[in-house]
């Protein structure tokens, strides 16, 4: 039987490793950096790797002679995968609404929405954060125009301890790539991130040792120009362009979303091999065939899966392959599978592997999913501010571009999950909160379905204005034909000529 890696967190030094440390990481960067390896490899769903070669199982997986081929049957049902995708489209499925107060600064975020492709941008940094327990991404200035992407977690490096506002002062990525030579060569670039301020230095390595400083030319990435990267560069920030965030903190340290799932995967795992290893014994079945009907060489023509016997007596069977044995496992791979939703607070119906009738309307979907909405709810408690914190530093990088700063508010975030929205239903609500005799302001309607307060007054605009256009000059309103800053002046606006008019609209 394998040793199986309790805690897959575990930040011991070399503790669950498989291979020699990186030379250039010290013992608490190679731990992070393990058990972001073996988390990945999970998400992809190279299980095999992680719980049978590399010795975490709990299981002693034996082989099977199946077709005249031995083999050590495993199969992966990789619900892990399906729990980092289902938090996420719970998360950040739909579009999130992105707003800054100042119109100017608002048309900058909107060209920076579609320039970086945002929604992608998050959506990928909560899928990461929930097997990887953390993400970042760098904000950056590329030909003249500011970006946000996503970096891999593993070359990341936080330094120090986190600031009030939930980040670090300090970064440092380590990339490792090969030269463009005639003869490649393996290179280390160095980068450090600290407020205003980013710094390169290259090493060639000889393995994963630093053996000596290289000219930052050899590194494959160059500027839009073509020219090497330069060793510092200012970014015009008071902060680091390195944005960090934790999937969740368990006493101040991140937890990845399969923290205490390894052994019921490990155990899910199982339970299907255990299915398709007796699938396979029925579908490899012995033909029975007396001994007087061999030939000379012991075999009988054209049949293959034989066996031959001088009486019934002799006749071998298998033990516990029956229908009763099959329905029994089968049994035991469903408690397995419950089990592991119930530690995941996932409902098996989001998961789209529930057993018998789905919900028929969008309310019973989401009564079913109130545990896992309330997982999810919790979990945007890391993700808002960490998108408002990109925000925040990415119009402070656009601001220190332009030649008239013009200082961005704070922005706001609302997050939209990928549930379905029934628009019957929602017509209905937004009809008996309005219509008729009203139980509630236009206010309070309007804020009861959009809870960020700026999309609220944004929303509570859009209806005033359309009021009034839509109310008569003669009523006071305004003609739809002038603009909204013309209200209340337009009785005593010159005519074409210049002149005031004779008669005001009261007057008429």
């Amino acid at each position: 039987m394998g040793v199986y890696w309790a805690n897959l967190w575990n930040t011991t030094e070399g503790y669950g490793a498989t291979g020699p440390p990186l030379g250039y990481l010290t013992a608490e960067q190679n731990a992070r950096a393990e058990r972001i390896r073996v988390a990945r490899m999970l998400w992809k769903g190279q299980h095999r790797k992680v719980f049978l070669e590399e010795g975490r199982t709990q299981f002693p997986w034996q082989r099977l002679r199946a077709e005249g081929v031995t083999r050590q049957p495993y199969v992966t049902f990789n619900v892990l995968r399906l729990i980092t995708t289902t938090i996420t489209d719970l998360l950040i499925g739909a579009e999130p609404a992105l707003r800054v107060e100042d119109s100017y600064n608002q048309a900058a975020l909107d060209d920076l929405i579609n320039r970086s492709d945002l929604h992608r941008v998050f959506y990928d940094a909560a899928k990461i954060a929930s097997w990887a327990a953390e993400s970042v991404v760098e904000v950056s200035r590329w030909d003249q125009q500011v970006y946000v992407a996503n970096l891999p977690p593993d070359e990341i490096w936080p330094l120090g301890q986190r600031n009030a506002d939930g980040q670090y002062t300090t970064y440092r990525r380590f990339a490792t790539a090969k030269t463009t030579e005639q003869t490649p060569r393996e290179i280390l670039l160095e980068t450090t991130y600290s407020p205003g301020r980013i710094e390169r230095q290259c090493y060639l390595l000889a393995g994963s040792t630093k053996t000596q400083n290289a000219d930052l030319s050899l590194w494959p990435t160059k500027r839009p120009d073509g020219s090497p990267l330069p060793p510092t560069e200012t970014t015009g920030l008071d902060v680091a362009s390195i944005v960090w965030m934790a999937n969740e903190l368990d006493e101040g340290k991140p937890t990845s979303d399969y923290d205490g799932l390894l052994e019921l995967q490990d155990m899910l795992n199982a339970k299907e091999t255990q299915i398709a290893c007796i699938l396979a014994k029925h579908a490899d079945l012995k033909l029975a065939v007396p001994n007087s009907k061999a030939s000379e060489t012991g075999d009988l023509s054209s049949l293959h899966n034989v066996f031959f016997y001088n009486n019934k007596d002799e006749i071998p069977s298998y033990i516990g392959t029956g229908n009763t044995e099959l329905a029994n496992a089968i049994a035991d791979r469903d408690f397995t599978l419950q089990a592991l939703c119930i530690a995941a607070e996932l409902s098996p119906v989001l998961l789209g592997i529930r057993h018998g009738a789905t919900p028929d309307a969008v309310d019973k979907l989401r009564l079913e999913a109130t545990k896992s909405l309330a997982r999810a709810a919790r979990k945007a408690a890391s993700l808002r501010p960490f998108i408002r914190y990109a925000l925040d530093v990415a119009l402070a990088m656009e601001n220190a571009g332009r030649r008239v700063s013009v200082a961005a508010p704070p922005s706001s975030v609302e997050l939209r999950d990928g549930l379905p929205v029934d628009d019957l239903d929602e017509a209905q609500t937004l009809s008996m909160l309005t219509a008729g005799k009203q139980v509630m302001s236009l206010e309070r309607a309007v804020e009861s379905q959009l809870p960020d307060p700026a999309a609220a007054a944004l929303e509570l605009e859009r209806l005033r204005t359309a009021a009034r256009e839509a109310t008569p000059a003669i009523l006071m309103g305004r003609p739809a034909d002038l603009p909204a800053s013309d209200v209340g002046d337009q009785t005593n606006a010159p005519d074409e000529s210049g002149n005031a008019p004779l008669t005001t609209q009261n007057e008429t």
